[in-house]
């Protein structure tokens, strides 16, 4: 931002004493008048400051907005991308010249894989300060973006669903019953420890404990993303798990159209007051699964998290005896999740968000 600094505005105020100077007489007149410039000079400096760091302020908010918007398409390409930062930023009131986007740079100069990069900057004109001999100055911002998916997690769900078993455009069995899967397991898993009541908070209330991805958190190590099945149909303590939540989510987000709206580039978002990952308590009917290779027949075994999906919890159809399935419907979501560890980019883009990396 090029402000005109106290130097200058002197420099300005001597500029103009000096036509004023004519000799002996006008000491006084000098010395009156150099107060006068000088105070009008730091009035000047205030007030025109003070309009150019607003002006800062919106035009960062602008930066940061339109390289958010950028990302969540940076797996459409980047004429996708450029397409949308641009459009965001002209609908906040810039004009295209002032506005320049790139891929894979930071701020500085330095490079950043897997990013966009908004700068942004506008020549206002000053006010005041026109009396010191300035015209005007220019104020910028630069914000850049990635799209990434989350490396670790908590409030996570103790179900557990194979990778090939995943509909995408359907519903998905997110537990077996006793009679469709052979083997011990039915796909719950001890993420907070053994023990079916254990299992039945962590299935009410998500995961206390953090979990993490191989795909998107391979940074995070292998220990947070082993975990040990829970064996048997655990019937009772499904049933209570899934009930609560179906009987926990208020009647404005308990269908999927409520909760979900579909984006331009065929994902979701989730709307405000029915996001469980944003503080609301709208609908318990959103969880986050674990995807994992395959599942285990022989007893407690164990498992390594891929990566992390959305499901739209279904209605329980019958929970007793040897039949207990819980079903989800698979959701493609771009949502921020609170405490979430942001890692690589989900591949699949099952699950990804925006975020920004870098500001000046």
């Amino acid at each position: 931002m090029n402000i005109p600094t106290p130097r200058r505005i002197a420099a300005g105020a001597t500029s103009l004493l000096q036509r004023l100077a004519h000799g002996e007489r006008g000491a006084v007149l000098v010395l009156v008048a150099g107060g006068m410039v000088t105070f009008g000079g730091f009035v000047a400096l205030s007030v025109d400051v003070g309009r150019l760091y607003v002006e800062r302020g919106q035009l960062s908010n602008v930066a940061d907005s339109a390289a958010l918007a950028g990302a969540q398409s940076l797996h459409l390409g980047h004429g996708a991308a450029e397409d949308d930062a641009y459009e965001w930023a002209e609908r906040n009131g810039l004009n295209p010249d002032e506005v320049e986007v790139d891929f894979n740079r930071r701020c500085d100069g330095g490079g950043k894989a897997y990013t966009i990069r908004v700068r942004v900057e506008r020549d206002v004109d000053l006010t005041f300060a026109r009396l010191l001999g300035f015209d005007d100055a220019d104020v910028g911002s630069c914000a850049v973006s990635k799209l990434g998916g989350f490396g670790a997690l908590t409030n996570v769900i103790p179900l557990s669903v194979e990778e090939d078993a995943i509909n995408y455009n359907g519903t998905t069995l997110l537990k077996y019953d006793a009679s469709n899967k052979s083997g011990a397991n039915t796909s719950p898993l001890r993420l907070d420890g053994p023990g079916a009541a254990v299992y039945r908070e962590a299935l009410k209330y998500g995961a206390q404990k953090q979990v993490c991805a191989k795909e998107t958190g391979s940074f995070m190590g292998s220990a947070c993303r082993t975990f040990t099945t829970q064996p048997g149909n655990v019937i009772g303590p499904t049933r209570q798990g899934i009930e609560f939540r179906l009987d926990n989510t208020i009647a404005a987000c308990d269908t999927f159209d409520e909760v979900f709206s579909l984006r331009d580039d065929g994902m979701y978002g989730i709307r405000a007051g029915c996001n469980p990952f944003q503080g609301d308590t709208g609908s318990r009917r959103v969880v986050i699964v674990p995807v994992i290779d395959d599942l285990p027949q022989n007893g407690a075994s164990s498992v390594e998290i891929i990566r992390f999906a959305i499901f739209w919890l279904e209605e329980l159809d019958t929970c007793t005896g040897k039949n207990c399935q819980v079903r989800g419907t698979f959701v493609k979501a771009i949502t921020d999740i609170e405490g979430g560890v942001f890692g690589i980019p989900d591949a699949d883009r099952a699950l990804n968000v925006p975020r920004l990396v870098d500001v000046d």
